[in-house]
């Protein structure tokens, strides 16, 4: 690398074995490469927190990449305030219609980016994954 050069976010992965939370600032769709992927799921992160994120991040292409290799993988997103939570919205619905306590631990979104209902509702979900991967608590 040289001085002045752009390390792909694989490489930090890579390089830094110990790092156990990952914080990215407006993540383009376009710096998600198979490679990411790869490096981020032999990854020792347990938590990832992503910020300012556009309308243009679609986060259930990116969970349904991670789900499968990071299960208990803590997410955090974080949108911009002019991004329509409607997307957000239809995802949670749809976790919250599937029966059962899911396969991954849920998303946490901004506090005040979701409703109240389905804040709750993700809440309950968070506390059912964790019984189910700790035990009792």
């Amino acid at each position: 690398m040289e001085k002045d050069e752009i390390v792909p976010y694989e490489t930090l992965l890579e390089n830094v074995p110990s790092l156990r939370l990952f914080s990215l600032s407006r993540l383009s769709p376009l710096q998600l490469t198979n490679n990411f992927y790869e490096k981020f799921c032999v990854s020792n992160l347990e938590t990832l927190d992503l910020w300012d994120l556009t309308k243009f991040f679609d986060i259930e292409p990116f969970l349904n990449s991670m789900k499968k290799k990071k299960p208990n993988l803590h997410i955090y997103f974080h949108f911009e305030i002019s991004v329509d939570p409607e997307k957000v919205n239809a995802y949670i619905d749809k976790l919250v219609a599937a029966a059962g306590i899911p396969d991954s631990r849920p998303p946490y979104f901004t506090y005040d980016f979701i409703d109240a209902i389905r804040r709750s509702q993700l809440e309950n979900l968070h506390k059912a994954y964790d019984l189910k991967i700790h035990g009792d608590l």
